[in-house]
């Protein structure tokens, strides 16, 4: 079956010539063949048989000696047969002898005869009617067909095939008549393309980026609110995964609010996420939660499943990723690892692909690691990265590349970590990536100070830092502020005690202000382990009994277990 235009094969003359001169010798039948060719490499008897020709004897005696000339084979029982070239090579020295003129005739025919009396054809493979309306230079009924053989392939998660579709499609624009008709389509076919182009480019790849701010440019022209708000939420995406959690913020903001203006419930539960998610980012653990929650309160599945497609993932599988994080921050580690896995199991029994690499990459791969779970973080880690190559999606190949070499580090093979988290780092800048690159980073420098490159590690939580100062994904900022101490301690030792002091503690009191309980644990532990060496430890047992005391659960997490190892020490 045709599924794409025919290629420009660049027959050399003397086989061109040897297979027509084949074709010339089997008489009227050539014509048979040249339109069998315009059909596909695959055609059925009943399509041939429905294209007007200009034969003297009936088309079963023409198809008769095509088979007997091997040229072409038969396939099928006796009442629907289907044949096929021999080879692609035959097809075009077919095709390519047809005036330019008849070509165009047959496609028309070939797709008005599929249309009237294949329909069956017309709804699972309207790619194929898409390309005879191109060749028949009908663009406008072309780009309707490129458009519906894009969203089917968008439907089934097969986003390369829906991509070159719709591209398709827009090329096609330029042969359009009338503007407002020709913006229109345009709109409808730049909505689409953002959706498989996050899958597998990424939402912060240029492109998407280009799809999206093309979609709202149209949008706003022609006084769409629907597509607008979903080229909103794709610049939000596009900013926020791209580490412009600022700007991202304020596209979640734009978008809630022409939600609640047009009174529209779906909507609003997408601005409510999506909102979340940004306060996240920012810092705002609180406000966070509440946004998320109330986003998960109004989902119906039987509603709002279909969002998935157009949002790029199930909102309930989104939201569930973020709060399992924003819940272990807040310092409820058991609740955030239920959380996570609900969101993956979820995401799993939906059969999408995006929903399902989104679950992994922002929930529980990240859940996993923060709570010490190692096998958990592995298995976790080897599945987004097989789902990433199977879907060939970039981002998730990055987000699964960065948790594998987490799991190098825990498992003391600090230096395959370093190497592996370069190339990690890599792949995200591959995607124009940003979001969580400040956390990645710093697994690479808490790497490289394991190996003894103290300098290089300092280097790295410096880039770190750089990028939540520039993006405002401030949410890391107390560990990257603990991470740091600990690395200027092992290069300085008691001579800069003092510095890193006041390090942790500014990084205890920003922890405490943001309500980040385990960032603030971690650096309790890391400052009780200080003052302890400074043989101040009474002051060490306050500040980490303090810290430690505050939490109910999680107890078996390897954070909890340090601090209360560390505080049992420190009572004797």
């Amino acid at each position: 079956v045709l599924d794409g235009p025919l290629p420009q094969l660049g027959l050399p003359a003397t086989l061109q010539d040897s297979l027509m001169a084949r074709l010339d010798r089997l008489g009227e039948v050539k014509e048979v063949a040249q339109v069998a060719a315009a059909i596909g490499r695959d055609f059925s008897y009943d399509l041939l048989a429905s294209i007007e020709m200009t034969l003297t004897a009936p088309i079963e005696e023409a198809l008769g000696q095509l088979v007997a000339s091997e040229l072409v084979y038969r396939r099928g029982g006796a009442a629907h047969p289907t044949y096929y070239f021999k080879h692609a090579l035959v097809q075009e020295a077919a095709y390519s002898s047809l005036l330019r003129s008849r070509r165009q005739q047959l496609h028309a025919q070939i797709a008005d005869r599929i249309a009237e009396r294949f329909p069956e054809i017309a709804e699972v493979q309207p790619e194929i009617l898409a390309h005879h309306n191109t060749e028949a230079k009908r663009p406008g009924l072309a780009i309707d067909y490129w458009l519906k053989a894009g969203r089917r392939a968008g439907e089934r998660s097969a986003n390369l095939e829906a991509i070159a579709h719709l591209r398709r499609g827009i090329e096609l624009l330029d042969r359009l008549g009338e503007e407002d008709d020709k913006k229109r389509r345009e709109l409808v076919l730049q909505e689409c393309l953002g959706m498989p182009l996050i899958a597998t480019r990424g939402y912060s790849a240029a492109e998407t980026g280009a799809a999206w701010q093309r979609t709202r440019t149209l949008a706003e022209e022609l006084g769409e609110t629907a597509p607008l708000l979903r080229s909103l939420y794709g610049l939000w995406a596009h900013n926020l995964v791209g580490g412009d959690i600022i700007t991202g913020r304020e596209m979640a903001d734009r978008f809630l609010a022409l939600a609640e203006a047009e009174n529209d419930e779906e909507a609003s539960l997408v601005g409510h996420r999506i909102l979340g998610v940004s306060l996240h980012a920012l810092g705002m653990q609180e406000q966070a939660r509440s946004e998320i929650e109330r986003a998960l309160d109004l989902y119906d599945p039987v509603i709002h499943r279909p969002l998935a497609f157009s949002f790029g993932q199930d909102q309930r599988v989104a939201g569930l990723a973020f709060l399992a994080v924003i819940l272990w921050v807040q310092g409820f580690p058991d609740r955030a690892k239920r959380t996570a896995q609900e969101a993956v199991t979820l995401a799993r029994d939906l059969d999408h692909a995006n929903s399902f690499g989104y679950a992994l990459a922002f929930g529980g791969c990240v859940v996993a690691e923060f709570c010490g779970a190692l096998p958990l973080a592995e298995r976790l880690a080897a599945t987004l990265l097989a789902h990433s190559e199977e879907h060939e999606a970039a981002l998730w190949r990055a987000f699964g590349l960065a948790h594998k070499a987490w799991v190098d580090l825990a498992g003391d093979d600090a230096a395959g970590a370093v190497e592996a988290l370069e190339v990690a780092i890599a792949a995200f800048r591959a995607t124009h990536a940003g979001l969580r690159l400040p956390l990645h980073l710093s697994d690479l420098a808490r790497a490289q100070g394991r190996v003894g490159n103290t300098a290089a590690a300092l280097a790295t939580i410096a880039e770190a830092r750089a990028l939540v100062e520039h993006g405002g994904e401030r949410w890391v900022v107390p560990e990257l502020m603990r991470i740091e101490a600990e690395l200027r301690l092992a290069a300085g030792g008691a001579a800069v005690a003092s510095e890193v002091q006041g390090l942790l503690q500014e990084a205890l009191g920003l922890a405490r202000e943001h309500g980040a309980r385990s960032w603030e644990l971690r650096v309790a532990i890391a400052l009780a382990r200080l003052w302890r060496d400074m043989r101040r430890v009474d002051e060490a047992r306050a500040v980490l009994a303090r810290s430690y005391g505050w939490f109910v659960e999680g107890f078996d997490t390897a954070d909890l277990k340090a601090a209360r190892t560390l505080l049992a020490e420190l009572t004797r």
